[in-house]
């Protein structure tokens, strides 16, 4: 009796679970979240780990396109590891997505902004037509850094070896 009584619950048990199937969505992945807009957010972040981290992981990102307004804008960080890796990543972006967010990065109140968009402009050599204009103003600068930064990315441009 007891045997029987101890199989009617199991079978009870059973059958109470064999209408469940388990979640579809259990079995799936969770749905994939481009991470850049978030990446581009933490590069404003108090944090100077938190700002590193964004620009480093920004240039392993081939989304990351969309956010070199935000990369430029790094280049006045106060960290000098978050500015290279913001050059870093607007070097790897498609050039003609980078030219003019860095071109206008060349017209910047902070001397160091315009060095460095300069110098990346140096690196990114293609497509900087619409660049070239505003690195010759910055010949006349008065920051020397800033002069000698935009000549050499004049020569990068051009592919030259002189020197002047």
């Amino acid at each position: 009796m007891r045997r029987l009584v101890t199989l009617a619950l199991a079978a009870l048990a059973l059958a109470s679970f064999a209408g469940r199937a388990p979640a579809q969505d259990e079995d799936k992945p969770p749905p994939f979240r481009d991470p850049v807009p978030e990446l581009a957010r933490q590069l404003k972040d108090p944090s100077v780990e938190v700002r590193r981290a964004a620009a480093f992981a920004l240039k392993f990102l081939p989304s990351a396109n969309d956010v070199v307004p935000n990369m430029v804008d790094a280049l006045g960080d106060k960290d000098e590891i978050v500015r290279n890796n913001a050059i870093d990543a607007i070097v790897l972006t498609p050039p003609r997505r980078c030219v003019l967010p860095l071109a206008a990065a060349l017209k910047s109140k902070d001397a160091l902004v315009r060095q460095l968009a300069a110098a990346t402009l140096g690196r990114v050599r293609r497509y900087t037509e619409e660049a070239i204009p505003d690195l010759t103003l910055l010949l006349k600068d008065p920051v020397v850094d800033v002069r000698e930064a935009a000549a050499e990315a004049l020569k990068k441009i051009h592919g030259s070896r002189r020197e002047y």
